[in-house]
Order: structure tokens, then C-alpha cells, then sequence
């Protein structure tokens, strides 16, 4: 089929379907794909609500939407707004408020707001007063207290909430009344029903990490009936504990949890049973992976896990579950499987129902992380994107990576679905051409995280060395104390800079700032480093060298970590550096 008769059959859909279809697109993509394609989709695209997000767009074409921008018939347009400091953006939280007031989106509803650092505090405090109309606001991983923020916020209107951790100003914990959603990454027991009493209207909460602290007393008083949803991402804490907190919210009708190696208490399916029956009468989802130590025989672990096939599970309340055990560790979870991450742990066998359709239990799944396979591994991770080989885990043996092992992986999961590959420092490849392989079968890897040990195999290896420098745009060097970083050997650097050449992304560490220099000369499509490094004479260099940078339109920002010596150099270097400019400027 043409691509004229494709493009026929797509103006015939209506603009009611099209507006369907666009609400799942960036206003960035949406201006690039079709203004200027004929009248009717310029003024379609001009009268509907746009989703706005920096990520993942280079930094030519978010520049020509930001031109557009500048007219407020498409700031009006405006309904939800994504700014970030992350290493996938083009257009940094400061860059963006260079050129922009929230004041001007007066129709914006959600915002989003990630790694916010120091020097944007004031600029956000001074704009989120006037977002009144705000529905939705998320805060990810910022560097400095968002209290501030929160403060700034207001609140009339919210319904939705992700924030790092609950901030207890008591002024800001009264306005939490008109919040319907949730998440908080780090939370404590007693935390949970102080947010659930100034929260009344909660419906869903969702915590990604809850942890057991000095004050973990429970009210025995108090019940929370309007909660219907809860998701615990990690739950560390005794079972007694979660029973009793679950007995003050008996209303709840869907449950997922995950907890690994909290209590053993976990996978005891009778105790369940009692609590279900006894305080959740009205939960109809429960979603879980439990994992435990094994500590008796097969068929004594057997046993215990099978009695979560009972008829209460099974026929009652249709709660299906398989189960797995390894050397170490034994898991039990729901099907289909409901984490997105899933760690295949060595010598790991699965106890499946084999009348079943197993073909999508891990649907889910989009992070594989793998240790060494057997030949009968009975797994299929066919929608996962991301695969981490090693387990990161001080537990865990070293393994050796061969050409079968990569056969077996092939066997398990769609390669042609792997966007990103990282190695763990407990997995090393037995030969270069392992490496080849993965990249061979993986058509759209563009995206690897690995020590220097790692990288150091190709460099003997040609063909190696042609794939890399073909399809790798984003790389990271992860840092082991124990060994030299690569791009701290001068003899080394160059070569680096040959086989990485059209990397657009990179993360390392590097100890001074000629190093660095180098790099920006020496890597013309890099748009964003990260520098991290415990050495302190290495920022102070750079602060020298700052306004030279910024001169020939390398934007920095600079973020130190407060709770460790670690440091943090971001760069993101315009399109319009001129790479003779950079030379010069190392030559200085």
C-alpha cells in the first residue's frame, strides 16, 4: 500500500476518532507530524487539548515548537505540562522558565515536575500560586525539600498527588481534603493514618516503599471506610502489622503488595485467608508477590505454597497463583503476573498450572533481570524492553556470560522488543562476540549501562566496535570503587571517543575537567552528559570554565547530592554549539 492511500484512509477517520488518537501523543510530536499538512489538520490541532512533555525529542524540533509556543492561541492549549532536569529532556526546568511564565498556561490543569533542582525553586514558588485550576500534581525525585513547593500550591481544585515524601506542615496537611489519589514513594505506618485522617476523600493510595520506623503504634480507634484501593510497591514490615492496618480500612476493594524477605508470615495462605475473611469482606482484586528464604525440603515449601490453590483462592474469590523455587529463595504471586519488574534468579524452577494459557503471564513485565539460565527454563518475558544481565546483589555468585546462555535467552524473551541492556558487575561476557550477538538479535538497543571492564572487551573487536558505534546513542558507565573508570585513562579515551562517537546521551565519571573538555570535542551528537565524582578540585575546575562554556552555548547545571560526598555535573549542550568553538576552548 502507497503511502498516499495510507494517508487517504487516514483523513477519511473523523476529528471526533482523531482527537481520540491525539490525546495519547506530545503536543511536540502532534506539531511536527501534521501543522502545515493541509487546513483541516492545521485547525484540528489547534482546537484541541495537548499533553506537553521535553522527553525523548530532539532538541531541533522541540526548539521549532517552542517558536510556535510563543503565541498564546497554543499556550491555551495547553492541558498537561511535564518539566524535567532528567537526562532524556532536551529542554531543562530552567531553560523553560527562561522563556516561560505557568502564568501564561491559564488552562492548565496537571503538572509534572521532575528532579527539581536548587536554582528553580524560586522561579516555581513565584509561578504555582496562580495554577488554581490545577487537577493533577506530580513531584519526582527533587534534590531539595518540597515543602516549598507544596506551600506554593494551590489546592482548591487538586484531586491528584505524587509526591516524594508527606510533607507534615500542618497548613498544608489541611488543604489535603479534595485529594482522591495518591502516591508517595516513602512512607511510614503511623505516616499512612495521619495522611488517611487529613485525607478523607482518599480513594486511591498508592506507596511505593513502607517501612517500619521507631513509631509504628497503630490507633486503635480510628477507620478509614472511603479507601477502595491500595498498592504497596515494598512493603517491609511484619505481617501482624499489615493485618492490623488493614482491619482500619475494611472497605477495600483491591489490594496489590509486594514484599521480599520481609516476614515468613507472608506466605502463609491460612493467615490470609483469616484476614481476608475476617477485615476485607469486600476485596475482589488482590494482587501480589510474596518471596522468602527456603528453609526446609522441596516438598515441605511445596506443601505451604499450594495451599494458596485452595478453593477459598481459587473457586471463591478467583485469585489464581504459581510459584517458583530457587537454591535460595522461594516466591508465590497472582497470574497474570502484576509488577512490571521480574528478577529470574539462578537454577530457578516454575511450578505452573500446565492446563492453563501461560503464553501472557508476564505480560507485565518490562524489566527482565536475569541471572545464569538453565537449558528448561520455562519463563516468556516477550513484552519486556529492558534487560539487566546479573542480579546486583551482594548475595549473588559471579557468572560468566556465554553464546548458550544467550540462546536460552532468546528462548524466553522477544529481542526484538530490547530497548536497553545493562550488565551487572556480577555477570562478565566469556568472549566479545557474546556481546555482538545480543547486539545482532536486538534491532532497537540503543540504550546500555555497564562497567568499564565491560566496555574495555570490545575494544579489540571490530566488528563490535561497528555495531556500537551504529546503533548505541545513550551510555552509562557505571562506577565500581575497585577499578580504574575508563575515561580516566588518557590512553584509553580516544579510542572511547571513536567507537561511542554519535552517542547522544552519556553518564560517567571522570576526575578533572580536561577530561571532560575532551569529551565535549571529541563526541559532536552528544546533547547531555552527566558527570558524577566524589572529587572535589574536579568542580571547582569546572566552575572556572563555566562562563567560557556558556559563552559558546553549553548550558550548565550543577546539583550536589546532600547526603553523600557524591557530586553531580549536568550539561546539555545546545545544537547550535558550534564544535570549533569547543576545540578553542580546550586549546585555551
Amino acid at each position: 500500500m502507497s503511502d498516499i492511500q495510507v494517508l487517504m484512509k487516514f483523513e477519511l477517520l473523523s476529528n471526533e476518532i482523531l482527537f481520540e488518537c491525539f490525546e495519547f501523543l506530545n503536543a511536540i510530536d502532534i506539531f511536527h507530524s501534521f501543522d502545515q499538512l493541509n487546513s483541516r489538520f492545521n485547525n484540528l490541532i489547534r482546537s484541541m487539548r495537548l499533553h506537553l512533555n521535553f522527553q525523548n525529542v530532539s532538541k531541533s524540533i522541540c526548539e521549532q515548537f517552542c517558536m510556535k509556543m510563543f503565541s498564546n492561541e497554543i499556550k491555551n492549549q495547553i492541558y498537561s505540562l511535564h518539566l524535567s532536569n532528567d537526562k532524556d529532556t532536551c529542554y531543562p526546568i530552567e531553560s523553560f522558565l527562561e522563556e516561560f511564565s505557568l502564568d501564561d498556561f491559564v488552562y492548565l490543569r496537571s503538572l509534572t515536575l521532575s528532579e527539581v533542582k536548587k536554582q528553580n525553586l524560586s522561579q516555581l514558588q513565584s509561578n504555582l500560586p496562580s495554577l488554581s485550576q490545577l487537577f493533577c500534581f506530580r513531584l519526582f525525585d527533587p534534590r531539595y525539600n518540597h515543602t516549598k513547593l507544596l506551600c506554593s500550591l494551590t489546592m482548591s481544585q487538586l484531586r491528584t498527588l505524587i509526591v516524594p515524601q508527606m510533607c507534615w506542615d500542618l497548613d498544608i496537611m489541611h488543604r489535603f481534603s479534595s485529594i482522591t489519589d495518591l502516591t508517595i514513594v516513602l512512607c511510614e505506618i503511623h505516616e499512612l493514618f495521619k495522611i488517611l485522617k487529613y485525607a478523607p476523600k482518599l480513594k486511591h493510595f498508592t506507596i511505593e516503599i513502607l517501612y517500619e520506623s521507631a513509631d509504628s503504634s497503630i490507633n486503635e480507634e480510628i477507620y478509614f471506610p472511603n479507601l477502595k484501593q491500595l498498592t504497596i510497591m515494598e512493603f517491609f514490615y511484619k505481617f501482624d502489622k499489615l493485618a492490623m492496618m488493614l482491619n482500619k480500612i475494611s472497605n477495600l476493594k483491591s489490594l496489590t503488595i509486594f514484599s521480599d524477605k520481609s516476614d515468613g508470615n507472608m506466605i502463609d495462605a491460612c493467615k490470609w485467608e483469616y484476614l481476608i475473611t475476617s477485615s476485607l469482606p469486600q476485596l475482589i482484586v488482590f494482587k501480589f508477590q510474596f518471596v522468602f528464604f527456603r528453609l526446609h525440603s522441596i516438598d515441605h515449601d511445596q506443601k505451604k505454597l499450594k495451599k494458596f490453590q485452595s478453593d477459598f483462592w481459587i473457586k471463591q474469590h478467583h485469585w489464581y497463583t504459581e510459584y517458583s523455587l530457587s537454591k535460595d529463595d522461594m516466591m508465590i504471586y497472582t497470574i497474570p503476573f502484576a509488577f512490571n519488574k521480574y528478577t529470574l534468579s539462578s537454577e530457578t524452577t516454575r511450578y505452573c498450572d500446565e492446563l492453563m494459557d501461560n503464553t501472557n503471564t508476564f505480560q507485565n513485565v518490562k524489566n527482565l533481570i536475569s541471572g545464569k539460565l538453565s537449558e528448561n527454563s520455562q519463563y516468556e518475558f516477550f513484552y519486556a524492553t529492558t534487560l539487566t544481565l546479573g542480579e546486583d546483589s551482594e548475595f549473588v555468585w559471579k557468572f560468566s556470560l556465554g553464546i548458550e546462555d544467550v540462546e536460552y535467552l532468546k528462548i524466553i524473551m522477544n529481542f526484538s522488543n530490547i530497548k536497553h541492556l545493562t550488565v551487572s558487575k556480577f555477570c562478565m561476557f566469556e568472549k566479545s562476540f557474546v556481546l555482538l550477538e545480543i547486539l545482532k538479535k536486538a534491532p532497537q538497543l540503543s540504550s546500555i549501562s555497564m562497567f568499564s571492564k565491560h566496555l574495555l572487551l570490545s575494544f579489540d573487536d571490530d566488528e563490535l566496535c561497528r555495531y556500537l558505534n551504529k546503533m548505541i546513542r545513550k551510555l552509562e558507565i557505571l562506577h565500581d570503587v575497585y577499578e580504574e573508570d575508563l575515561l580516566n585513562n588518557f590512553n584509553k579515551i580516544n579510542q572511547f571517543c571513536q567507537i561511542f562517537r554519535n552517542i547522544d546521551q552519556l553518564v560517567c565519571c571522570i576526575s578533572t575537567s580536561n577530561r571532560l573538555l575532551y569529551l565535549l570535542e571529541h563526541l559532536p551528537n552528544l546533547s547531555y552528559i552527566k558527570v558524577h565524582h566524589t572529587i572535589h578540585d574536579f568542580f571547582f575546575e569546572v566552575y572556572d570554565v563555566k562562563a567560557k562554556l556558556q559563552k559558546i552555548g553549553i548550558k550548565i547545571i550543577i546539583a550536589f547530592k546532600r547526603d553523600t560526598f557524591d557530586k553531580e555535573l549536568s550539561i546539555w549542550i545546545s545544537d547550535e554549539t558550534p564544535l570549533e568553538c569547543i576545540q578553542l576552548l580546550f586549546m585555551d
